[in-house]
């Protein structure tokens, strides 16, 4: 039979992409290269973070007023803020804390709303009710809730001849100039060590027979310590700036300040009535490193800079610094995110490229001939390179979600072009004379595959339509994962059978000759159909069984999922996994009114213990302080010790196993009065949390109620539940036991003096 009478008596469809794919196979290998190249491209330039670019719908706002009772705060900051904020479009809900010195609040917003309008209609809420919070209250922090901008970085630094003033002045205006200059970067803080302070203590005896106040010496220096502009002065030829330049730049000239004019015109200098020293403020935070005390310098990151290219110039900035900052400073990392976003990526990688190794093994397997091994193992590159390509268009970046995703598409990319390949091997052997087998194998299973491949996205799709945090966290699996599959079909149908008809050239030789294009003839081909079967043996009468007795299969299939069903409301939920990242922190908070060296004093105890103890790679704390997202604030009773085991590889426990162990040895170690103390597998940071413990119970009351009464309530439900079986740990968040002294001013007597109430209060505040 011709070449002519074979293709007349073909009944292959003219036309779809396989048809034309055939037909130009030039065109087809072209777009491929070009889509493998701008892959590589789009992979190269595909940032590498720990989560998603996620940027919650809420904003935070701190205030700080130091010395302020929490009652303080809520009447005066809280109440204010509060009621202009409830105005502000797509709000959902507000959360908010009153501490000591400390006021916090979250807006949150409706997932629809606008970040940045929601942003800045905060900011002009603020902005009109400035005014009436209290004057000697900090300027109020607001900021968005963007995970991403979470510390990429924290550094201790230390030295063994520089005292923690110097050190932190030396930080201060030295070294984080050497970080905020990274590119990426956006700023630094800086936490613990001794911030530089000129005390003024005042003798109270000299002070009465001179016959001055403390409100007139704090007034004459912040009269006399000052740099003010004055304006510019113009001339024919040269224009000048005015400044009045009076700031203090020695103590020498603090000391030789003129107060007042005494007796007989006589002048008062300040150290006439006053030490003046070259000092340091109150300690209020202290951190360290393996028990050794520094400087804490938190390096940032902008938003949608890559996490693990900033962390590694600011790897290579500690090195460039060896050679200029003085020999006696060490500069320590106490958490690098990009070595947790490493070992994360890392994890999921190689088990996506195990995924994809043992899917061509076993495609190896069954597929016979060293050219369809070939084809698939081909495909599987030019559909990955793809995804990178469209992932880096819509500015996705490459962490455990996305990676996550394309774990989930490799199982099943490759399923479409197998169908393909199978189907035009089928022919290719059972239809000798056909003179088109490929063309028709890829015809007659399109269909199919369009409809498996569709059916496949529909799985995930209906997850974008979901609101709220998990559309947010999961769009981009979601996303990655659809793009995918639906190049998987593309590549199927037309590079599969592209390189089919190159490796099998159509030319009806095959049929001239009398046998199939491939003849199963080797020792894999035999095992693979072997394998078969020996899997077809006990099926054929089990299915002739099924279809006799179709309701008892029915039945049987129907109790499994009842079962199914049974066991399922036994097995526990969680919204994400833990990861097996060896972070362990021991959170303590001591009775309201302990001092920061109190705390200290305790985590010292538990610095101790855990130096002790096996699998510890390092170990940091944090002394009088709490940190809240981006910033550290000044809680003196709390405190906790962040520990980093060894690698996974080098210990028995996992993070969890690990923290089980540890917990009853440190409360059995570490003992105080009123302590409150919790173990936990460190949180994953980035994640949006409801609060600081697993279960929470709000106690809700109008805002006239007494504190007491709330006190009262919430001390009762905690008793009934420490009654529940399951639950440890239980803790009252409010505090109002903590001692402080109450002055009471008799008004007859300071009147008699020529003073008010506020002469009285300023004069102890100063």
């Amino acid at each position: 039979m011709s070449s002519e009478e074979k293709q007349s008596t073909s009944s292959v469809p003219q036309g779809g992409l396989s048809y034309h794919a055939i037909r130009m196979p030039a065109a087809v290998i072209i777009l491929m290269v070009a889509i493998v190249v701008v892959g590589v491209l789009g992979y190269t330039q595909l940032a590498t973070n720990l989560l998603p670019d996620i940027t919650y719908p809420m904003v935070k706002v701190y205030v700080t007023w130091r010395g302020a009772t929490p009652e303080e705060i809520e009447d005066n900051i809280a109440t204010i803020i509060e009621r202009k904020v409830a105005t502000v479009d797509d709000l959902d809900y507000m959360e908010s804390q009153c501490t000591e010195g400390l006021y916090a609040l979250q807006v949150n917003f409706t997932y629809n709303a606008d970040r940045d309008v929601a942003f800045q209609d905060v900011l002009s809420k603020l902005g009109q009710v400035r005014k009436n919070l209290p004057k000697d209250a900090e300027e109020p922090l607001v900021f968005k809730a963007d995970p991403s901008q979470l510390p990429v970085m924290d550094l201790l630094i230390t030295s063994d001849q520089m005292d923690l003033t110097k050190l932190r002045t030396y930080v201060e205006n030295e070294l984080q100039d050497q970080f905020t200059s990274i590119e990426g970067t956006a700023g630094t803080e800086i936490t613990g060590g001794l911030k530089r302070e000129i005390r003024v203590h005042i003798d109270p005896i000299k002070l009465q027979g001179y016959g001055l106040s403390v409100d007139k010496i704090a007034q004459r220096l912040k009269d006399e310590n000052l740099e003010l502009l004055g304006g510019r002065v113009t001339s024919s030829r040269r224009d000048y700036i005015v400044r009045t330049v009076g700031e203090f730049s020695k103590v020498g000239e603090l000391e030789n300040l003129i107060i007042s004019k005494g007796k007989n015109e006589g002048l008062v200098l300040l150290k006439d009535i006053a030490d003046v020293k070259d000092a340091y403020s109150v300690q209020r935070l202290k951190n360290k490193l393996n028990q050794i005390e520094g400087v804490k310098l938190s390096v940032f990151k902008q938003t949608g800079a890559n996490t693990i290219e900033v962390s590694d110039l600011v790897t290579k900035k500690l090195v460039e610094l060896k050679n200029i900052i003085p020999p006696s400073i060490k500069l320590d990392i106490i958490y690098d995110q990009a070595e947790y976003i490493r070992a994360a990526v890392a994890g999921v990688r190689d088990a996506a490229l195990i995924a994809a190794l043992l899917v061509v093994l076993i495609t190896a397997f069954f597929l016979t001939g060293w050219k369809r091994v070939l084809i698939v193992s081909l495909t599987l590159p030019v559909t990955l390179l793809g995804t990178f390509f469209f992932m880096q268009l819509l500015n996705f970046s490459i962490n455990i979600f996305t990676l996550g995703g394309l774990v989930v598409a490799i199982t099943v990319l490759l399923d479409n072009c197998i169908v393909v390949l199978e189907n035009i091997t089928r022919i290719q052997e059972e239809e000798p004379d056909e003179p088109n087998p490929v063309q028709k194998g890829a015809a007659q299973v399109s269909g199919a595959v369009l409809t498996a491949t569709l059916t496949f996205i529909a799985l995930f799709l209906p997850f974008l339509l979901v609101s709220g945090f998990v559309s947010l966290l999961f769009s981009e699996l979601i996303i990655t994962v659809a793009i995918t599959i639906t190049l998987s079909l593309v590549v199927a149908l037309t590079l599969t059978p592209t390189l089919a008809s190159l490796f099998f050239p159509q030319s009806g030789a095959f049929a001239k000759e009398g046998k199939p294009v491939h003849v199963k003839k080797g020792i894999v081909s035999k095992l693979a159909d072997g394998f078969i079967a020996l899997i077809i043996k006990p099926y054929k009468p089990t299915l002739r069984w099924s279809l006799k007795f179709r309701w008892i299969v029915v039945l049987i299939t129907l109790g499994f999922f009842f079962v199914g069903m049974i066991f399922l409301n036994k097995i526990g939920s969680e919204f994400l996994p833990k990861a097996d990242d060896g972070l362990i922190t021991i959170k303590i908070k001591m009775p309201t009114g302990s001092s920061m060296e109190e705390t200290h004093k305790v985590i010292s105890q538990i610095e101790n213990f855990v130096k002790e103890q096996p699998y510890i790679d390092k170990y940091s704390s944090l002394s009088g302080g709490k940190i809240w997202g981006l910033v550290t604030y000044e809680i003196a009773n709390e405190g906790e010790v962040n520990i980093q085991l060894v690698n996974p590889a080098k210990r028995p426990k996992t993070t969890d196993e690990y923290v089980e162990w540890l917990t009853p040895l440190v409360q059995q170690n570490i003992n105080f009065p009123g302590l409150k103390m919790k173990v936990f597998h460190t949180k994953l940071k980035g994640i949006k949390q409801t609060g600081d413990f697993d279960i929470e119970v709000e106690v809700i009351a109008p805002r006239s109620e007494p504190i007491e009464n709330i006190y009262e309530n919430a001390t009762r439900v905690s008793g009934l539940l420490k009654q529940v079986d399951g639950l440890t740990g239980i803790d009252v968040s409010i505090d109002i036991t903590k001692p402080e002294y109450q002055i009471f001013v008799d008004r007859t007597k300071a009147i008699d003096q020529g003073l008010s109430v506020n002469q009285v209060a300023n004069t102890i505040k100063s």
